[in-house]
């Protein structure tokens, strides 16, 4: 039997910071979006499509720290499957704090109820992939002592950020590429982007961590006996 609870593991005191910082963090975003939300509710038509960029791409930025913060602490715990599923748990739980901002975007533009879905579940499974990688990472830092923090970071905003920034290259490779980043995937799926392209910018996180939760390799000693 587990020394603590799976409650304990779920909500340790730490993470009482963590989705605090997260929904300060995501309110200060929204209500600096809400003016451009309402005077893009008076006019859809001049709309184009567009939603509260500031929030959302705020709250895809957040859930990936939030991934990697609670991947790492997931590192820590013995075994394989029961970190993973409490990394699970956990984004899943900070999706639920992020819903009533979602409802209020919702609510500002309804017409784009179906995208704003679309838009929480991508960027839940992005950051789980954060979370894997934080995991993995540490424990391989564990294996060869060293230190894991500025590599997953390095590792998760270059994956936000380089396939962006490539996807402004301007031909149509380019532009597939730009999907890989959640910047250029969340921003397409506001717009409204066909759904083959939309499957491509879920693909890509799915991509990151299938192999990741997949692959196992024997603990170390110390932690095999735990």
């Amino acid at each position: 039997m587990r020394s603590r609870g799976i409650l304990h593991d779920l909500l340790p005191p730490e993470t009482s910071q963590l989705y605090g910082l997260l929904l300060l963090l995501s309110g200060a975003a929204l209500l600096v979006s809400t003016p451009i939300a309402g005077r893009l509710s008076q006019s859809p038509a001049a709309a184009g499509g567009q939603l509260p960029l500031i929030f959302l791409l705020t709250y895809a930025v957040l859930m990936a720290l939030v991934g990697l913060h609670r991947g790492s602490a997931a590192a820590a715990m013995s075994g394989e499957a029961y970190p993973r599923v409490i990394l699970a748990l956990q984004v899943a739980v900070a999706q639920l704090l992020m819903a009533p901002f979602l409802v209020f975007v919702r609510a500002v533009l309804p017409s784009h109820e179906p995208r704003i879905a679309l838009i929480a579940a991508y960027v839940g499974l992005v950051s789980f992939a954060a979370g894997m990688v934080a995991f993995r990472l540490e424990r391989w830092a564990e294996r060869t002592r060293r230190d894991a923090f500025p590599l997953k970071h390095v590792v998760v905003f270059a994956y936000y950020l380089a396939p962006f920034f490539l996807g402004f290259a301007g031909h149509a490779s380019a532009t597939l590429l730009g999907l890989i980043s959640p910047i250029g995937a969340v921003y397409g799926l506001l717009e409204g982007m066909p759904a083959h392209l939309a499957a491509i910018a879920f693909l890509a996180p799915v991509a990151i961590f299938l192999p990741l939760v997949i692959y196992r390799r024997p603990l170390p000693q110390g932690r095999a006996h735990e």
